[in-house]
C-alpha cells in the first residue's frame, strides 16, 4: 500500500509542469527584490525591525534559501487547485496572512509591518 502510494506520488511529481514552477519562482524572487530594495520599503523595513544593513547582508544567502524553498512550496502547493488566482487569494487569505498576523502581534511589530 505505501508503496503504491509513493509510486502514485513520483508519477504526479513528474506530471508536474515545473516550468511554470521555475517561472513562479523567478517572478517572486524578482518582486521580492525589488519589494526589499533601498527603492521601496528595504528602509521602511529596517527601521520598523530594527535590522541594520551589515546583518541583512550577513543573513541574505540563508533567507534567499529560505525564499527559494518557500517559493518553490507555494508553486507547487498553488498548482494542486483547478483555480490557480482563486486558489491563490483564499490560500493567502487563509495561511499566510494569518501567520503573518500572528507574528507580527506576538513580536509587538507595528501593523504597518504587516502590511
Amino acid at each position: 500500500m505505501f508503496a503504491e502510494r509513493n509510486h502514485d506520488f513520483l508519477v504526479q511529481l513528474a506530471r508536474m509542469d515545473w516550468l511554470a514552477i521555475a517561472v513562479a519562482v523567478f517572478v517572486n524572487f524578482v518582486i521580492g527584490g525589488l519589494w526589499y530594495s533601498p527603492a521601496l520599503f528595504m528602509n521602511r523595513w529596517m527601521a520598523i525591525t530594527g535590522v541594520d544593513r551589515e546583518q541583512f547582508n550577513a543573513n541574505l544567502p540563508r533567507a534567499l534559501l529560505g525564499d527559494l524553498y518557500a517559493s518553490v512550496a507555494m508553486a507547487y502547493a498553488l498548482m494542486q487547485f483547478d483555480a490557480p488566482l482563486p486558489a491563490a487569494l483564499v490560500a493567502w487569505a487563509c495561511f499566510v496572512a494569518p501567520v503573518l498576523l500572528t507574528s507580527a502581534t506576538y513580536e509587538q511589530r507595528p501593523f504597518r509591518f504587516f502590511l
